[in-house]
């Protein structure tokens, strides 16, 4: 309950008599986790199954499966808007609300208005499927009355996320690659929690990661 409490993970009662989330789950669940909903249509890249002796009833198994969104090569759409009279808990709720409903990105940038108002331009970038629902979340949490919103294409490098022992533990490290050319990433959340964990840097952490990662496949 405190790592649900902590991580603002949802849960819901069922009719089953018996533990259906333990706390090594809901902690797997917490450091693992990239969005609260899952996307409309997504690619299975890889899945694993876990089997339990208990009798609820019913099938008692995990499946665990990686996924990748299935629109990544879809039409985007980038929304902007100018706003000089928001309050920032107000913007960074507008942040929280857009990324939650599945954006791609959401950024500021300051800028200045009439009347040399310093303000912020608030861009997100979306898929088409979820245009009208990222409009009436910055209509309905800013102050804002009017948009731009136009239509663009992008290019992503392939990607997957990898666990990595290190001397201090395990770090998640995400592999990206496109033409010859590669990238590792040590994943934030999983750096910072080790990082607590241990006392050690987030730096030491992070570098000592992403070199493992380059030379076990370079091994």
């Amino acid at each position: 309950m405190n790592i649900a409490a902590a991580h603002g993970i949802a849960l819901r009662p069922t009719d089953t008599n018996g533990e259906m989330v333990t706390p090594t789950g809901i902690a797997a669940a917490a450091v693992l986790r990239t969005r609260d909903t899952l996307p409309a249509s997504y690619k299975v890249l890889k899945t694993g199954i876990g089997l339990g002796k208990r009798d609820f009833g019913h099938a008692n198994f995990l499946r665990a499966m990686i996924i990748e969104d299935a629109d990544t090569d879809g039409k985007l759409y980038i929304i902007e808007t100018n706003i000089d009279d928001s309050t920032a808990e107000e913007l960074g709720m507008t942040m929280e609300k857009l990324f939650g409903a599945g954006a791609y990105d959401v950024h500021f940038e300051p800028c200045f208005m009439k009347k040399n108002r310093p303000a912020y331009m608030l861009r997100a970038i979306v898929p088409e499927k979820l245009l009208s629902t990222a409009e009436n979340i910055i209509f309905a949490n800013t102050t804002t009355i009017g948009l731009r919103k136009y239509a663009v294409e992008r290019r992503c490098m392939e990607r997957e996320i990898r666990p990595v022992a290190i001397s201090a533990g395990t770090v998640l490290v995400k592999k990206c690659w496109t033409d010859g050319i590669v990238r590792y990433n040590p994943e934030y959340e999983s750096v910072k929690a080790l990082s607590e964990q241990t006392g050690i840097s987030f730096r030491k952490l992070y570098d000592e990661a992403r070199k493992t990662a380059e030379e076990r496949d370079n091994a």
